[in-house]
């Protein structure tokens, strides 16, 4: 009787969401909202398709893995080889980082022509085809020397480790599944801030290698770009850093501007400024592609590039406060900073020649692209509105 007293009590309310939000989010007479208790703060979540979009078929992952499984044991079958080391020729490794990853790739494209065939809506359809290629290998190639260091790692800790046919085809089978589970929850979770931070692994961790496999000839007593010339040992990590990376640039600008469209009318402003950000990225890829070496031509391109570099990144800072809509004072700020320090760090360099050119290319890449991240950032607070807050009226 008491608790039948307190129901008939209560009275029942409701909750006015904004017309924006009904929209943005496609909500729907029926769906349910998830109500959060946190202390004195009130969080409300939508979960709609949540079991449809972050639950990975197991068919999507283990198929593959027991197609290239089965070829693993037919191939040691037919060599006879009874006995099958973990790296090196003819191994375990070899097969899952050639067949294991080319059934990864395969399943993220399956999954994306899917999306576009069927109109699904995921971020899928914000992706064109002339951009997803290069989205798809930097996935492919992150997860792919993540897997080398890993079994290099491994063997080297159990050197000259060999295991039989059958639990060599367990392990090819383990690896394999988690190569394609990993690429179906990339494949479900891709972003504009997924794709930012592969710019940034590639950029980052492509340099640091290039640094490291160098570090006998003491590059740092020349430039940064030293470790994209003939004279560095393996100077095609420090190139292929850089090409790579104005791929992913040109693919985050395309994904953010097709987003772009969608919420803004298509202005001179904003085409201008997605022609600015492009040409950067073309420079970018210019000075890894055209190396410094004994070639005068590609000498010439190669500091032509560079130049375009730093004389566009700079007119982007100037001139972004006018190209990109209702930008953020903050951001503002942030920028003019960013450009006093290229300033000061140019006066260091050439005017007082206090900064060796290796600590100014440091600092002036550094400077560009940290700006680069933040005016990405800024640019998808636009498109999602993320950082936004909602005013509900409680009837």
């Amino acid at each position: 009787m008491q608790n039948d007293h307190i129901e008939n009590d209560i009275e029942i309310r409701s909750v006015e969401i904004p017309p924006k939000v009904i929209e943005d989010y496609h909500l729907e007479k029926g769906d349910e909202l998830q109500l959060h208790l946190d202390g004195a703060s009130i969080t409300i979540t939508f979960n709609k398709d949540i079991d449809k979009s972050d639950t990975i078929p197991l068919k999507n992952f283990l198929v593959p893995a027991f197609i290239t499984t089965l070829l693993f044991f037919l191939y040691f079958l037919y060599i006879q080889k009874r006995y099958i080391p973990l790296i090196g020729d003819d191994s375990i490794a070899g097969f899952v980082l050639t067949l294991g990853m080319l059934s990864g790739m395969i399943g993220f494209t399956n999954l994306f022509i899917k999306a576009k065939k069927q109109n699904v809506p995921n971020s899928f359809r914000l992706i064109s085809y002339r951009t997803f290629p290069t989205i798809v290998l930097a996935f492919g190639v992150i997860l792919f020397m993540s897997l080398l260091l890993l079994f290099q790692f491994v063997g080297d800790v159990f050197l000259g480790v060999n295991f039989d046919i059958w639990t060599a085809a367990i392990i090819n089978f383990v690896f394999v599944s988690l190569i394609n589970y990993v690429m179906n929850l990339l494949a479900n979770k891709i972003s504009t801030r997924l794709v930012m931070n592969t710019l940034a692994i590639t950029i980052i961790g492509g340099s640091l290698t290039a640094m490291a496999t160098n570090k006998d000839l003491q590059w740092w007593q020349y430039n940064l770009s030293f470790l994209g010339t003939q004279e560095a040992i393996s100077s095609w990590n420090f190139n292929i850093t850089l090409i790579f990376s104005a791929l992913l640039m040109i693919a985050l600008i395309d994904f953010l501007f097709v987003n772009l469209s969608l919420k803004f009318e298509k202005t001179k402003k904003l085409g201008f400024l997605r022609l600015l950000l492009v040409l950067t990225a073309l420079s970018l890829g210019g000075v890894g592609l055209f190396p410094h070496n004994d070639n005068v031509f590609f000498q010439y391109l190669h500091n032509r590039s560079a130049l375009n570099l730093v004389y566009l990144i700079l007119i982007l800072i100037v001139s972004v406060r006018w190209l990109l809509p209702q930008i953020s004072k903050h951001f503002i700020q942030l920028s003019y900073i960013i450009c006093a320090s290229l300033i000061v760090c140019i006066f260091l360099f050439q005017g007082v020649g206090y900064l060796s050119l290796t600590a100014f290319e440091i600092l002036a890449f550094a400077l560009a692209f940290a700006w680069l991240f933040v005016l990405f950032q800024e640019m998808e607070r636009l498109v999602y509105d993320t950082g936004s807050s909602y005013t509900v009226k409680i009837k």
